[in-house]
């Protein structure tokens, strides 16, 4: 490595660290510009890419929040950070099995026992309870009205099948 690329990579992490405390003090704009300067110097880092999908997605902007996420899981389709953001995507505009499948994929990219596995964790338990309530789980699910409905015409097919089957009866079998 040569002492050009050190001083890029320096400068590059600076710039990360700078962008992320813009995030976590909400300067969004800010850190918007500071991550857009990022992926244009250094374009293949992934995790810089899910960053700036994710701002997009807070500032309302679900086409370039959605062409940064794509960027950012076509580089690094494994990756935690890839996978949790554009979960966090899939399931802000509703794809909820989609949104499912990147939130077990960002826990797979996880030790045990971290603070991004528990992120990844807490993601899923949102994303199951949100398909466990939602209306084509519950079309799906039986309820008394449509048990008792069903079981009322099994009785019927039963009964009726009793009087066919009497009259077929051998009386002194009975």
């Amino acid at each position: 490595m040569t002492d050009e690329t050190m001083a890029v990579e320096a400068e590059l992490s600076t710039a990360m660290r700078e962008a992320l405390r813009m995030l976590a003090h909400e300067e969004f704009d800010r850190g918007r510009a500071e991550l857009e300067a990022i992926v244009a110097a250094a374009p293949g880092w992934a995790e810089a890419w899910a960053l700036l999908g994710g701002v997009h997605l807070v500032q309302a902007d679900i086409d370039a929040a959605t062409a940064a996420s794509e960027r950012s899981l076509a580089i690094a389709p494994d990756r935690f950070l890839p996978c949790l953001k554009a979960g966090e995507l899939a399931m802000r505009v509703g794809d909820v099995e989609r949104a499912e499948g990147l939130f077990l994929a960002a826990l797979r990219a996880t030790e045990p026992d971290t603070a991004d596995a528990t992120a990844a964790k807490r993601w899923l338990a949102i994303v199951r309870g949100t398909r466990r309530s939602g209306i084509a789980h519950r079309a799906s699910l039986p309820t008394w009205g449509r048990l008792h409905r069903v079981g009322a015409s099994i009785r019927r097919g039963l009964a009726g099948h009793a009087r066919a089957g009497s009259a077929d009866r051998d009386p002194q079998i009975t």
